[in-house]
């Protein structure tokens, strides 16, 4: 008697085991996964440089790279005016927002990332807190602080800068 009890100890003690690695291993092709994806999309837009007739048919494309990789149908790209500091949106799709005018740097979350060149994702976890004004603030872990000053509010925001020689020139921005 205690030797089946031993023994069917092992076997879930060892079925348990298998679920665990069983598990492990669908997360990693998950993730693996993924970085084909990413890549793949990295290779689209790469192809679509050469081959776009204009600026905004090439801007339409990298959303369109961008929408096979996640929810994307608010979309925008916001380039530096060179030697200013000022960004303008010259391709912007939204669901509620008509395109802004352009801003200076110290301008939301947009100008945050072009100042510190970093990606910044803010939703339900980065909690915003209000600020006496009305302002929405987030304190960024370099501890410094991004306002989201226009737009409507959004559940998820994701900007990414777009660097040449290691300068934040503009950046790629997806809102939920």
């Amino acid at each position: 008697h205690e030797l089946n009890q031993q023994l069917e100890l092992r076997v879930r003690e060892r079925t348990n085991e298998l679920e665990q690695a069983n598990e492990q291993l669908k997360a990693e092709i998950r993730q693996r996964r993924r970085k084909e994806k990413i890549q793949q999309a990295i290779y689209q837009i790469s192809q679509a440089v050469p081959t776009a007739k204009d600026l905004d048919s090439l801007y339409q494309q990298i959303h369109r790279t961008v929408q096979g990789l996640m929810r994307a149908k608010n979309f925008y790209l916001a380039l530096r005016e060179r030697g200013k500091d000022v960004f303008a949106f010259p391709y912007f799709v939204d669901e509620v927002d008509p395109p802004p005018r352009p801003m200076t740097v110290t301008t939301g979350l947009t100008g945050y990332v072009l100042r510190t060149g970093q990606p910044l994702l803010v939703n339900r976890q980065t909690r915003i807190r209000k600020k006496e004004a009305g302002l929405a603030v987030l304190s960024a872990p370099t501890g410094e602080t991004a306002y989201l000053e226009a737009g409507s509010p959004c559940a998820v925001w994701l900007g990414v800068p777009l660097t040449v020689r290691g300068e934040a020139i503009g950046v790629m921005a997806v809102q939920d």
